[in-house]
């Protein structure tokens, strides 16, 4: 039997919300600001890009925008 590799939540976490903030800032210019537009493409990236787990995705998303808009 293999065993897997432990991860930790917390580095996966930060690594998640970079790169929600890296898409975001991709993506900043094709959306007004404040559009919710952008936070909805945030978090599809996450789940079928990334493969982040759907009830985790909009809290990455939330984290990222704010440190943006900083």
């Amino acid at each position: 039997m293999t065993q897997l590799e432990h991860v930790d939540a917390t580095d996966y976490r930060t690594r998640m919300q970079g790169c929600a903030q890296a898409f975001i800032e991709q993506h900043q210019a094709e959306h007004l600001s404040g559009d919710p537009q952008l936070f909805e493409r945030t978090c599809l990236h996450l789940v079928h890009a990334l493969e982040v787990p759907l009830f985790l995705a909009p809290r990455l998303a939330h984290l990222a925008l704010s440190q943006h808009t900083r």
